[in-house]
């Protein structure tokens, strides 16, 4: 890899709550529950929906849109287990994912 392959430009700017960054050529605004934001994958998904099951891992969620979905907590990632432990069965979220590996996997979650 060569050196301009590791350089990258994050521009910040926060207005009345709401932060606007920019990594590369493509503006993302972070909701005011979103604590991260990816270099490579600029459309987050959200998925919304009734908590079924958790494990320490994982959280099954019901939504209208796509039915039983599976999403997996990255092991390394202290806030999202710390999210996902704190949901409890019936519980309404949305869930900030990514896809990599054929997996959803946790990004945040934001209760209703």
């Amino acid at each position: 890899m060569n050196d301009a392959a590791k350089k990258v430009i994050v521009t910040v700017a926060v207005f009345s709550g709401a932060v606007l960054c920019q990594l590369g050529d493509s503006p993302i605004l972070l909701e005011a529950w979103e604590n991260q934001a990816f270099a490579g994958e600029i459309d987050n998904h959200q998925t919304r929906g009734v908590v079924v099951a958790t494990t320490y891992f994982s959280v099954k969620l019901r939504s209208e849109e796509d039915g039983l979905v599976t999403f997996y907590v990255p092991e390394k990632d202290k806030l999202a287990k710390h999210e996902v432990g704190q949901l409890l069965t019936g519980d309404q979220v949305t869930i900030l994912w990514g896809r990599e590996d054929g997996r959803k996997w946790v990004r945040g979650v934001a209760g209703e």
